[in-house]
């Protein structure tokens, strides 16, 4: 039996790096990382800093927001704007700060956006826990209301939406 050797490539320090060179793929990692998908800052940052120094991460920072690749401010209301048709204003705040946004930038990026009725989506989302059982059970209700409340939805709608669809049961009846 033949034993199979494999190499590992072998990275050098940082300290036996050459800083120059140590930049510029600093700079082509967050580059590479940047067309897959929209990043913030902190993101980004806390991306290469698994595979950089912190002066190689600080530069090619500074050099993707230098052609506008990354705007926490533009991120903010994007996502603001697009979880809002499934997500609740809670949810989205949370969201935002998870990806190492600022309070300030998170209040600008909900405050862009019309204050919709979340019924909708609550309905939505009891819509989808009430086809797996039976709508006339309220233990399924209950589930489905703590589910929404995880979601972020204020308690008063929630308890709004749910006897709507217990006068829905109750007219059902015969």
């Amino acid at each position: 039996m033949s034993r199979r050797r494999t190499f590992r490539k072998t990275v050098p320090d940082a300290a036996q790096q050459d800083p120059a060179d140590e930049i510029l793929r600093a700079k082509r990692k967050a580059m590479l990382l940047l067309t897959d998908m929209d990043r913030t800052e902190a993101e980004l940052r806390r991306k290469l800093s698994g595979s950089f120094s912190a002066p190689a991460v600080e530069e090619a920072v500074r050099y993707v927001r230098s052609f506008g690749y990354i705007d926490d401010e533009r991120y903010a209301a994007h996502y603001a704007e697009t979880a809002s048709a499934r997500k609740s204003r809670t949810q989205i705040r949370f969201d935002l700060q998870k990806k190492g946004l600022s309070r300030e930038l998170i209040d600008r990026a909900l405050e862009g956006l019309e204050t919709a009725d979340e019924k909708p989506l609550i309905r939505s989302l009891i819509g989808k826990k009430l086809r797996t059982g039976r709508t006339d059970d309220p233990r399924l209700l209950e589930k489905a209301a703590a589910a929404c409340a995880r979601k972020g939805f204020s308690a008063s709608d929630i308890r709004a939406v749910i006897s709507e669809y217990k006068e829905d049961m109750t007219e059902d009846l015969p």
